[in-house]
This record gives structure tokens, sequence and C-alpha cells, in this order.
């Protein structure tokens, strides 16, 4: 049966569980050292002339896409209510009490 071999230089053991506790400390003052923004912050960027023409060309054809559909469904919802109407008024015509 094999044996599982141990560290049995006592010395080294501790040099190494001192360096991670000296360790542990210094990690927790560089943390607290770093200046943190406060949450309601805001970060601005300054978009290139290129990013900005591009941003405004999508924009603008949102913009456009979005009047478009605007009038697809206000054309179809006058469709619809034609359509309704001369229902409507096929069955006042035809079952009405005249």
């Amino acid at each position: 049966m094999d044996a599982i071999q141990r560290n049995t230089d006592t010395a080294s053991r501790f040099v190494g569980a001192a360096q991670d506790a000296n360790a542990a400390p210094s990690r927790r003052n560089a943390a607290a050292a770093e200046p943190r923004a406060p949450a309601s912050e805001e970060t601005s960027v300054t978009l290139s002339r290129r990013a900005q023409e591009l941003a405004a060309a999508r924009k603008e054809q949102e913009s456009s896409a979005a009047a478009e559909q605007e009038s697809q469904q206000a054309q179809q919802m006058s469709l619809l209510n034609a359509q309704l109407r001369r229902t409507y008024m096929g069955a006042e015509g035809s079952g009405g009490a005249g």
C-alpha cells in the first residue's frame, strides 16, 4: 500500500501560512484605497464624428420605419372600419324592419 507523503518540514509550513496571512491585509488595503464612484454617477462617452453620423442615420431610419408602420396600421384600421360598416349596413338593409 502506498503511503501519502506529508510535508514533514514544519518550518516551511509555517512560512507558507505566514505569507498567506500577510497577503490578505495588503489585498484588503489595496481594495480599500481604490476610490469608488457613487452608484448614481453617470459616465459620458464622446463618439467620433463618423459614429455620430451613423447613430443619426440609424435614428432617422428607425423614425422613418416607425412612421411607415403607423401609417400602415392606420390604413389597416381604416379598411377594417369600412368593412365593418359595409357588414353592418348590409345586415341593417336586409334584415331591418322597414
